[in-house]
């Protein structure tokens, strides 16, 4: 009597098989995360410099505008005179607005110079002046000007009007 080896009597999948897929769906889940973070910094880097990026070109406006204006700009000097959307801060004597971080980007208008300081940055962004967004800020500069990012993530970008 001779046996014949059947595999129609097992059906479904084995463990080996579901092992397999498990980590192919993990190595999924792991490379997604990582770019969801990267895309995430990207867009908080980009939202930072483009918020500094704006208020220098309202306290450009701002000063031709006033040619005989104050020694001084502040920033809610920008928003009641409408250079900047209400979103950069109330009205109140603050110079400071809010970051993507959800610290404050404080400005310094002394004509013929911005600052913007950018603070709570998160390490692996900024550390030092090659950092990401060192590098990301200077991108947007022109001669005169510079983004230096300090090793406590503060990012120092001064701009010249």
């Amino acid at each position: 009597m001779s046996r014949k080896c059947s595999f129609t009597k097992y059906s479904g999948i084995g463990l080996l098989e579901l092992m397999l897929s498990l980590a192919i769906i993990a190595i999924l889940l792991i490379m997604a995360v990582r770019y969801f973070q990267s895309a995430s910094n990207n867009n908080a880097m980009n939202s930072a410099v483009d918020d500094c990026n704006a208020i220098k070109a309202a306290a450009k406006a701002y000063i031709g505008a006033n040619p005989q204006g104050a020694a001084t700009v502040d920033l809610p000097d920008l928003v009641a005179g409408g250079y900047l959307p209400s979103s950069f801060g109330s009205t109140a004597a603050t110079a400071a607005t809010a970051s993507p971080w959800g610290t404050e980007i404080t400005i310094s208008i002394i004509p013929p110079t911005v600052s913007c300081t950018i603070t709570g940055i998160p390490q692996a962004l900024c550390n030092g002046a090659t950092s990401p967004m060192a590098q990301k800020a200077s991108q947007t500069l022109s001669q005169g000007e510079s983004a230096t990012c300090a090793t406590a993530g503060t990012l120092l970008i001064t701009y010249q009007l």
